[in-house]
């Protein structure tokens, strides 16, 4: 695979994407190699977070949320929800790392019995679903 896209706000900015056969084969594999260093990336030169909705706001809007009540400090606030961005990040950028390093994962498990093998699994699927989850939750919010 070879991606070319040029600068936002580039004139004659020139997008060009070659797939190659192999690339397909194992597409989960393909695509996760390349977004886990964009997320990583993404988290080291984030500016911010986007708009989190939670239980309690009033609408998404943040023009409109009740999110806080005056007597509580702003910076507080952002602090909590930077965090929760970081915890989100985290969460998808170590589930496509998972994804790339699978066969380190396996390998980490063949001393264990079947059992503990196949709980060892499960949780390693689970943890991947929630990233995954998480990344198609927040895909519109992968920018900075």
């Amino acid at each position: 695979m070879k991606v070319r896209i040029g600068r936002p706000g580039r004139k004659n900015k020139a997008h060009h994407v070659d797939i190659d056969d192999h690339d397909v084969w194992n597409l989960d594999y393909t695509l996760a190699c390349v977004i886990h260093p964009a997320l990583v990336r993404m988290k080291e030169k984030k500016h911010g977070y986007p708009e989190l909705w939670e239980d309690g706001m009033v609408t998404t809007h943040n023009y409109d949320r009740q999110l806080h009540f005056d007597f509580i400090d702003e910076q507080v606030e952002n602090d909590y929800l930077q965090k929760k961005w970081d915890n989100i990040l985290d969460k998808m950028t170590r589930a496509f790392g998972m994804i790339v390093h699978k066969e380190d994962w396996e390998k980490s498990w063949e001393s264990l019995s079947w059992e503990k093998y196949r709980e060892e699994e499960v949780k390693y699927y689970q943890t991947i679903d929630e990233g995954l989850s998480l990344f198609a939750e927040h895909y519109h919010s992968l920018w900075d």
